[in-house]
């Protein structure tokens, strides 16, 4: 659990946040980019999946491993032991992380983005002299 929740978040979401906030700067207004909240999120995102993966994958993990060493696979997959108190409180630990994950990451990535969708720079009118770099990209000849 732990490879796989941590290695997709923090491998391919931050590969794809990085993406569309490399497009979103090339096309919005330098007074208007969020810089500072960018900043706040890109930190919350990251301590935030930190957290979760220290307070209940990895020691929810562990427990599952013993589990299975001393009980078989089969326990370890049972209701019984997901249901057991330990398990359950590792999991409710997962809120911590969770919270500063979406308040402190998520919600100001998504104002950010969203707020500076107003001011994407606009193009240049087109006055229908066709210059030579035109030329080139134009499928008129």
């Amino acid at each position: 659990m732990n490879h796989g929740h941590a290695a997709l978040m923090g491998v391919y979401g931050n590969l794809s946040i990085a993406t569309i906030l490399f497009c979103c700067q090339l096309i919005t207004k330098s007074e208007y980019w969020k810089g500072k909240a960018l900043r706040i999120s890109f930190w919350s995102i990251n301590i935030g999946l930190l957290l979760m993966v220290m307070l209940d994958l990895f020691p929810a993990g562990i427990l599952q491993f013993q589990a299975v060493v001393e009980k078989g696979l089969w326990f370890a997959r049972s209701a019984e032991f997901i249901d057991s108190p330990a398990f359950q409180g590792l999991t409710w630990m997962r809120i911590i992380g969770g919270s500063i994950f979406v308040l402190g990451g998520v919600i100001p990535l998504t104002w950010a983005i969203s707020s500076s969708a107003s001011h994407f720079k606009k193009s240049t009118p087109n006055t229908g002299k066709k210059t030579p770099e035109a030329k080139l990209v134009s499928s008129e000849y």
